[in-house]
């Protein structure tokens, strides 16, 4: 089982940073995720191509059809 992070959170109170390249966890190995894929060996890297795909897929899909504001009252 694998976990990907887009964005660092070092604390509570410390405010979200982009990653450049996201950072895998393999959940199995590294419950507590001390330790990037990325990081430990480059082979590993192999999940951004399908991952990219379907980020664009989503990006295109909120650009068709918006999400609905939040307040926004029920039909």
């Amino acid at each position: 089982m694998v976990k990907m992070h887009f964005i660092q959170l070092d604390s509570m109170f410390a405010a979200p940073k982009k990653l450049n390249m996201p950072q895998m966890f393999n959940l199995i190995q590294d419950p507590k995720e001390l330790y990037p894929l990325d990081k430990i060996n480059v082979a590993e890297a192999w999940f951004m191509a399908p991952v990219s795909k379907r980020i664009v897929e989503f990006k295109m899909s909120l650009a068709k059809e918006p999400p609905i504001r939040l307040g926004t009252p029920d039909p």
